[in-house]
């Protein structure tokens, strides 16, 4: 704010001028012919100047007032404390507690202080993530475990409640279906809940993916691959205290040593069959993960990922997992060996997972480079 000293005196001239009084300068007759009104203006333009010649974008004058927007915070109208927009923004006790404030995260801030305080926010340049008051380690290393705790829960989730589905009679008509849907349910679940905060890989697959298109740092991808192995240990182990033992000795009598949900490849399928299936489930899997990693410029908006996800699955396991299980994740085939000591064919898993991973890795690179040329 500037010139405004003497403001009472400008506004009992606008009241008296408005009543045709004599009283402040807005006076009647010849003092208002005299000289000008100095009420306050509020309908002034834009600086006629223009914001490049006087460098003053969104500057507005009037006879008495001279304001601008980098003068408020947006949204919030409280006074911007530095050059970032998201400065002046609120910050409640949970925020503190986590070191965490809303806003966006700017470029400009670091390198043009002013042009970062006149830009108007939009709704592009909020952020899905976590943003931390410096870039020091010790909040580094905060934000790499928030993030693998939320791996480590997103993950506990999806074996939870996608094996879970599992417990069902296998002489019951579309069991499979049932156990498909349950793991289609569970991404879409694990996937809105967490994705925000780490975006919900639950699969170490996935997170390497990330990691070879620059996405994470190698420091992450560890800790999120262990996350989520030991958050497929939980949710798996946590069946055994929900599920009755009746229940449980009721499935358990009908699958290959009582090993529930346990990807083992049919006793009638070659191995090598078993590691071509494995092989391209994963691949349309990680195929999917890659497209939403770089989606095409103006793409018409769609299902939010966690609903495509999940029916993705869905549709994988219904169509496959009756001849090797559609493990798609090498978390989700560890927890499960180990629970139930089933180790029969694992590397079956491990072969054709890995060929899928560098399969679709090695292509995407290839189809993304020919069209940054194009």
């Amino acid at each position: 704010m500037s010139n405004l000293a003497g403001n009472k005196d400008v506004l009992k001239g606008q009241r008296g001028g408005g009543q045709g009084g004599s009283g402040g300068s807005c006076g009647s007759g010849a003092a208002k012919d005299a000289a000008p009104c100095s009420c306050i203006d509020l309908s002034a333009a834009v600086d006629p100047a223009g914001p490049t010649a006087s460098g003053n974008a969104g500057v507005y004058r009037g006879p008495n007032l001279t304001f601008s927007q980098s003068n408020f915070h947006d949204n919030n109208n409280t006074p911007a404390t530095s050059a970032c927009p998201e400065d002046g923004a609120k910050i409640n006790g949970l925020h503190r507690a986590f070191r965490w404030r809303p806003g966006k995260i700017s470029e400009e801030c670091a390198g043009n202080a002013a042009a970062a305080a006149a830009a108007p926010v939009r709704s592009d340049d909020v952020v899905k993530r976590p943003r931390y008051d410096d870039g020091s380690d010790s909040e580094e290393t905060r934000r790499c475990f928030l993030e693998g705790g939320a791996e480590f829960l997103a993950t506990a989730l999806l074996m939870f409640v996608g094996c879970a589905g599992a417990y069902i009679e296998m002489d019951k008509p579309s069991a499979n279906v049932y156990g498909s849907a349950a793991f289609g349910f569970a991404v879409f679940m694990s996937t809105t809940i967490f994705g925000g905060v780490s975006g919900a890989h639950m699969n170490p697959l996935v997170t390497l993916v990330c990691l070879a298109f620059g996405k994470i740092p190698w420091s992450r991808a560890v800790v999120f691959m262990a996350a989520q192995t030991g958050g497929a240990l939980l949710g798996y182990g946590l069946l055994y205290v929900v599920v009755p033992d009746d229940v449980q000795a009721a499935v358990q009598g009908q699958v290959r040593g009582g090993a529930v949900c346990c990807t083992v490849p049919l006793d009638s399928m070659s191995s090598w069959g078993a590691v071509l299936a494995e092989f391209v489930v994963t691949s349309i899997l990680l195929a999917a993960v890659c497209a939403g990693l770089h989606p095409p410029p103006q793409q018409a908006p769609g299902p939010p990922p966690a609903f495509q996800f999940g029916v993705l699955v869905f549709g994988i396991c219904t169509v496959e997992a009756m001849y090797t299980g559609a493990s798609m994740n090498p978390a989700r085939s560890i927890a499960t060996a180990i629970w139930n000591g089933m180790w029969d064919r694992f590397w079956v898993y491990l072969v054709g997972q890995s060929f899928a991973l560098a399969f679709v890795v090695g292509t995407y690179a290839v189809f993304r480079t020919r069209r940054e040329d194009e």
